[in-house]
């Protein structure tokens, strides 16, 4: 267990350090050659275009960020080796359920505030 635990910090370690390379390349390209100026501008034009039709926030107060964050971190899963796909996304369904719907409880005992 504590080989497989400090084999994935490894690789963690390793795929957050080529990312920061990479971003530092793409970065310092930016800032010497100017090579995404057209992309970055047609993305500036595309995003405030889109701002203009949301709204500040989303749903019930949740930020975009925050929901995409939300989304991103429950398919992490998805594509680990170890993980059974079908069993991890039948489980998600059923707390997601269980998170929306409150069932009844039984004998009608109720709790301390008087709700079911």
């Amino acid at each position: 267990m504590r080989k497989e635990l400090k084999r994935f910090f490894v690789r963690l370690i390793v795929i957050v350090l080529i990312l920061a390379v990479v971003g530092t390349v793409i970065y310092i390209l930016q800032t010497q050659l100017h090579l995404f100026d057209e992309q970055i501008k047609y993305l500036e034009e595309k995003i405030s275009l889109t701002e203009r039709g949301l709204q500040i926030q989303f749903i019930a107060g949740l930020s975009i960020g925050t929901a995409l964050f939300v989304i991103f971190i429950t398919l992490i899963p998805l594509f680990m080796r170890k993980v059974d796909n079908k069993t991890y996304v039948k489980s998600l369904q059923r707390g997601i359920l269980s998170a929306l719907y409150r069932t009844p409880c039984i004998n009608g005992s109720r709790n301390s505030d008087g709700s079911i």
